[in-house]
């Protein structure tokens, strides 16, 4: 068992993985001009996450239980966003 402050620091650690998780991911969609894309991720022991895909084309049937996302509602969600407020407002992106 960890000592005081144990469960504080797996808490942090988990954040700043979760930021450093949405900051690659985001780059890796922006890469390929954003979108709705499906990224193929390995967990390095040494070297954390890595990009090893990015696909325009994905196959998430099996991922909609397990993540609890309703992904294709997802996806016209963003359709929508593309109309109604344009491509790079719908990625996040500001006008740069």
């Amino acid at each position: 068992m960890g000592g005081p402050g144990t469960l504080e620091m797996t808490r942090l650690n988990a954040g700043i993985r979760l930021r450093m998780w949405l900051l690659m991911t985001t780059r890796a969609a922006r890469a390929v001009g954003g979108g709705v894309v499906a990224l193929d991720l390995f967990e390095d022991p040494d070297r954390g996450l890595l990009v090893n895909e990015v696909n325009y084309t994905m196959e998430f049937r099996n991922s909609i239980a397990p993540t609890n996302v309703n992904i294709p509602e997802r996806m016209v969600d963003f359709c929508l966003d593309v109309a109604k407020n344009g491509w790079n407002a719908a990625n996040g992106w500001t006008d740069d």
